[in-house]
């Protein structure tokens, strides 16, 4: 993709009578480059700069960032970080305005010589993630949730400290927070992202957000509740690295799904053309993680067939009585629970030629001959 130095002014929204290549590639002098674009002016030296940079070299600088990892965060402070929220001091180990100043110990290093055209080459302006995470699945509040990762570059390639770290997300809501990473470092993740699952969520129902993270030692399931209670002992122990992220992804958190399987049978014993015994039974299984109100529709139609409009005509309705049925409509998880209904429905045929029963989702046909 070629590019010429009257696009980029217009990308960065520089209006100038004269465009000059030395200007543009120097963020330093109009601070209008996005440092999260993955392809951007670069400061690399090497004999061949005037050349395309290849991935290779690009990664020799680290993409144009500085990372500096002296400065990482508690379990506490990369939450209240990703919130928002005042960060004590006691869960930054470096000084606050250092790490800011860093915009999240990511700095970008302008390209103040060797200027090159061809780095504004996939030059992304609306670029905000390096890495990003996201639920694969609509999140319930008592199923397990899943998490994928992206990202745009190799993590290994930008620090020898994060080689030995583990990847991670951090997932939250006001102060109620969940944190969890893989359980294989970046050393020996071969470039392949695992996902992250969750077990049994059991979060708040609403609205949450959830970022990547770093962090020196495997994280199995560590949250941290309304109250600001810690489980698992980890909030005050080991590095964690923010990743930065321009927006953090939201998604929802939906109440426990009902899962109510009905099971109806249907029995029908006809008594000529003028009534119908019918028996109605049914069992629902409650396959769902929490427990639920549940009743059957024991409601029916008896139907009679119109040869002329090819369509079945009600002849009347009801509803049928109930033989037996459980002292209670509560089902508990993974439970189940049985009814069973029979009522003598009167009709009249008419001028049918076939009649049925229809109840419970079944129906049973009667021929008139």
């Amino acid at each position: 993709m070629a590019v010429n130095l009257k696009q980029v002014y217009s990308w960065l929204g520089i209006s100038a009578n004269t465009h000059d290549l030395g200007y543009i590639c120097n963020n330093s002098k109009h601070k209008k480059i996005n440092k999260w674009s993955l392809r951007k002016p670069m400061q690399y030296n090497g004999s061949d700069w005037y050349k395309v940079l290849t991935d290779a070299k690009c990664a020799s600088v680290n993409w144009g960032w500085k990372i500096n990892t002296s400065v990482y965060f508690t379990y506490h402070g990369i939450r209240d970080l990703y919130r928002k929220a005042t960060i004590p001091d006691a869960f930054i180990v470096a000084p606050a305005d250092e790490y800011y100043k860093l915009g999240c110990g990511w700095e970008y290093i302008p390209n103040t010589s060797k200027h090159r055209l061809s780095d504004w080459q996939y030059y992304d302006a609306g670029a905000d993630w390096i890495v990003r995470v996201y639920p694969t699945t609509t999140a319930y509040q008592t199923d397990k949730l899943i998490f994928n990762f992206e990202t745009q570059v190799n993590l290994n390639h930008l620090s020898d400290k994060f080689s030995s770290c583990y990847l991670g997300v951090i997932m939250w809501k006001g102060t109620e927070c969940y944190w969890k990473t893989m359980t294989t470092n970046l050393a020996n993740s071969s470039g392949t992202l695992q996902q992250i699952e969750f077990a049994v969520l059991g979060a708040t129902t609403g609205e949450w957000q959830c970022q990547p993270f770093l962090a020196s030692e495997v994280v199995t399931n560590l949250y941290c509740d309304k109250a600001l209670s810690y489980y698992n002992n980890k909030g005050t122990t080991g590095q964690c690295f923010p990743i930065p992220i321009g927006t953090p992804h939201t998604f929802t958190v939906n109440p426990a799904p009902v899962r109510l399987v009905y099971n109806y049978g249907l029995t029908t014993t006809w008594n000529g053309t003028t009534s119908v015994v019918i028996a109605l039974t049914c069992t629902i299984n409650n396959e769902g993680t929490t427990e639920q109100s549940a009743s059957p529709d024991a409601s029916y139609k008896i139907q009679g067939y119109n040869d002329s409009t090819d369509s079945w005509v009600n002849i009347t309705s009801g509803v049928l009585a109930v033989l037996s049925q459980p002292s209670t409509t509560i089902i508990g998880a993974g439970g189940s629970a049985s009814w069973s209904y029979r009522s003598t429905a009167v009709y009249s045929a008419g001028s049918y030629k076939k009649v049925r029963v229809v109840a419970g989702g079944l129906t049973r046909e009667k021929v008139i001959s």
